[in-house]
C-alpha cells in the first residue's frame, strides 16, 4: 500500500478512497480494509504521525537520506513538477520548512523499530529482512532522471554547502547516528552468523 500524496500516480486507490477523498477520514474502516486486503506494509512519503496510531512503534520502519542530497532531490523534484517554482536553491534552503526536515518527519519515531539509510539501501533491506524475518528485494523505482541530486550537488558552491550545514545541524546528526547504527548492526549480524 502506498501513500506518496494526493497528486501522485504511485498512491494506492484505497489511500485515495479513505484518506484523500473529500470527507472525514474513517480511520477504523480504513484499518479494517487494510487488514481485509492483507496489506503488510504502508509505504510512501508522509509524516510518521499521519498513520502512527494504526501501527505499533515496533513495526514502524523509516529511512533517512544524506540531508543535503535529500533537500537537493526535493528541490529538483519541485522544480520539475511546478512551473511556479521561482526560488533558486540558496533561497530554498533558507525556508523555515526546509530546515531539519527529516527530523520533523521523524518526530515521534524515537521508539520505532528501524531507521534505514538510503545511501546504504541494500544493507538496510538486508537488516530489515533479518530483523523482521522478511524476504524483501532491493528495488530501484521512482528515481529521479539520470544524475539527479548527485549531479546537481557537484556544481554547488562550497559557501552554499556550508550554509546548508549550519541550518541543518539536527538532520546531519541524525543521519550520522543512523548510518553508524546501520554499520554497527551489519557488523553484529556478520559476527553472529
Amino acid at each position: 500500500m502506498c501513500d506518496y500524496g494526493s497528486d501522485s500516480k504511485w498512491t494506492s486507490v484505497i489511500i485515495h478512497e479513505y484518506i484523500y477523498a473529500p470527507h472525514e477520514i474513517r480511520w477504523t474502516s480504513f484499518y479494517e480494509r487494510l487488514i481485509s486486503e492483507g496489506v503488510v506494509a504502508l509505504v510512501g512519503h508522509f509524516r510518521l504521525k499521519k498513520y502512527s496510531h494504526l501501527f505499533s512503534p515496533s513495526s514502524q520502519i523509516s529511512f533517512v537520506r544524506k540531508p543535503l542530497a535529500r533537500t537537493a532531490s526535493e528541490f529538483l523534484h519541485e522544480t520539475r513538477q511546478s512551473s511556479r517554482m521561482t526560488r533558486n536553491f540558496e533561497e530554498y534552503i533558507e525556508l523555515p520548512e526546509m530546515r531539519n526536515r527529516q527530523s520533523k518527519l521523524l518526530k515521534g519515531f524515537e521508539n520505532g523499530a528501524f531507521i534505514g539509510v538510503t545511501e546504504l539501501y541494500p544493507e538496510s533491506i538486508h537488516l530489515i529482512n533479518a530483523r523482521f524475518r522478511l524476504n524483501l528485494r532491493v528495488l530501484k523505482r521512482n528515481q529521479a532522471p539520470k544524475g539527479g541530486a548527485a549531479k546537481f550537488l557537484q556544481d554547488l558552491p562550497q559557501s552554499v554547502v556550508k550554509r546548508y550545514d549550519e541550518l541543518n545541524r539536527i538532520d546531519n546528526e541524525i543521519y550520522r547516528t543512523c548510518r553508524a547504527n546501520i554499520e554497527r548492526n551489519l557488523s553484529e549480524l556478520g559476527a553472529n552468523k
